[in-house]
């Protein structure tokens, strides 16, 4: 999976907080009068996403947000002065969450050396893995034989590693 940029994220973090499936500026800031983390993060991503929607928030919300959101960019929204905002620990969530998948290819190379292993002790090939287990041959093919941890899920690593140990 690819790296997912910040702005992407706060866009589904949006999503999350918010409860609706919609980045509309107008709807965002009526439900972030009683919720500051859908505040926060509408501030943050307004901000950082250009003038255009800065200007929206700035309108729809009748410049409550005027003082933050005209200060606020990509250099400084971790600085001191918007302790008063939950900017850090979005951003937190943000790294932690790129850690999982830089973990996770970790352990999904890991547990293709184990495969690679019990595969050529048990002497199964790629196609039985596929077949047997229904998976697109191609992604297969490509972890399996470049060791390309980004074409399969943990969980199929997983599955390949048991089908292979079960054999």
């Amino acid at each position: 999976m690819r790296k997912q940029l910040f702005i992407n994220y706060l866009k589904d973090f949006l999503n999350d907080v918010s409860g609706s499936s919609t980045c509309n500026i107008n709807k965002l800031v009526k439900k972030s009068k009683n919720n500051y983390r859908i505040r926060d993060s509408l501030i943050l991503y307004c901000a950082l996403s250009g003038e255009s929607r800065t200007k929206l928030l700035l309108r729809f919300s009748k410049s409550d947000y005027f003082n933050v959101v005209t200060r606020v960019n990509e250099d400084n929204f971790l600085s001191d002065e918007f302790d008063d905002y939950d900017f850090k620990k979005i951003w937190d969530t943000y790294i932690n969450k790129i850690k999982v998948y830089e973990y996770d290819n970790i352990t999904k190379s890991q547990v293709h050396k184990n495969i690679i292993k019990k595969m050529n002790e048990k002497n199964i090939s790629n196609y039985r893995v596929y077949k047997d287990l229904h998976l697109n041959p191609g992604n297969v093919n490509d972890y399996l034989t470049n060791g390309n941890v980004k074409k399969v899920s943990l969980n199929i690593a997983m599955a390949i590693f048991d089908y292979v140990r079960a054999y």
